[in-house]
């Protein structure tokens, strides 16, 4: 199961971004699966795509079966655990969106498809384990 971070995402709908490329191959790379999206990775990627046609490919995304939409198992649960997290690394100004990430990620064994060094440098999940992350051809980058 992956995760799929803002950054990928808003780099596959924006064909200006600079990421887009790299987006696109790895999305092609990705091990077969679910490739999951959370609603705080979606209200970030439509802040950022901040164009109608921009936002329809992101629909797009979602209706082709591209991604699909993941609610936590236990939400109460994960908003625990996003709470004890930005905490935990308060000092370093982290969103929201990052520790649901991570939060989801714990709660389902799954890993993050991310551009942001931060989970490989700085975050970890709450039990000190590294963030499990994919490298796009399947193999994981970390557990």
């Amino acid at each position: 199961m992956i995760l799929v971070d803002t950054g990928p995402l808003v780099a596959l709908c924006n064909r200006r971004d600079p990421h887009h490329a790299r987006a696109t191959r790895e999305l092609r790379r990705l091990i077969p699966g679910p490739r999951l999206v959370c609603v705080p990775v979606l209200v970030e990627a439509h802040f950022f795509l901040n164009a109608a046609h921009l936002r329809g490919r992101l629909g797009a995304l979602l209706d082709d079966g591209t991604l699909t939409p993941r609610h936590p198992t236990n939400a109460a649960a994960c908003l625990r655990y996003c709470r004890d997290w930005l905490k935990a690394y308060e000092e370093h100004a982290p969103d929201f969106t990052d520790a649901w990430l991570l939060a989801m990620a714990h709660a389902d064994s799954a890993r993050i498809w991310t551009f942001d060094r931060e989970f490989e440098t700085t975050w970890r999940l709450l039990d000190g384990s590294a963030v499990p992350r994919v490298r796009p051809g399947g193999a994981p980058a970390s557990r």
